[in-house]
């Protein structure tokens, strides 16, 4: 899902407006990085350049090792890095607006932007649940009853 979010669907639909002559426009996530490219937010700008893709393909492959291995160190730290990767996304999406700006806008997302929204929350919901998951303990305790005969 992360990966394909940022392959071409739209991630944000902005309404048309007449006071400044702009027309309505989805924006997937490369019209995003280019429409971005010198917005004040160093975080917004990175983003939507190569950031956005070296996150999420670590997180993958975070993810990945997380199910290969059943580790739970490994799975905690994708978990926390997930966590990261989240929060810089929502400052990334914000940029330069104020937290009221871009709590306006959260109805203009679109496909992409939920697309890559639920991969971060599955993969992070994930990760917390392998770390805390049960993994049953290796008893070394030899049972008295098998050397009775």
């Amino acid at each position: 899902m992360l990966i394909s979010s940022l392959l071409g669907p739209s991630w944000i639909q902005m309404p048309a407006n007449p006071a400044a002559g702009t027309p309505a426009a989805s924006l997937s996530f490369q019209d995003l990085s280019t429409a971005t490219a010198s917005s004040p937010s160093s975080i917004q700008s990175g983003y939507f350049g190569p950031l956005a893709w070296i996150l999420f393909a670590g997180l993958v492959v975070l993810s990945f090792a997380t199910y290969i291995s059943g580790n739970r160190i490994i799975a905690i730290v994708t978990a926390i890095i997930g966590f990261i990767v989240l929060v810089v996304t929502l400052l990334a999406l914000k940029g330069p607006s104020t937290w009221a700006q871009f709590i306006d806008t959260v109805p203009n997302i679109r496909l992409g932007g939920y697309l890559m929204l639920v991969g971060l929350l599955t993969l992070v919901a994930y990760a917390v649940f392998k770390f805390t998951i049960h993994q049953p303990q290796i008893s070394t305790a030899i049972d008295s009853s098998d050397h009775m005969n």
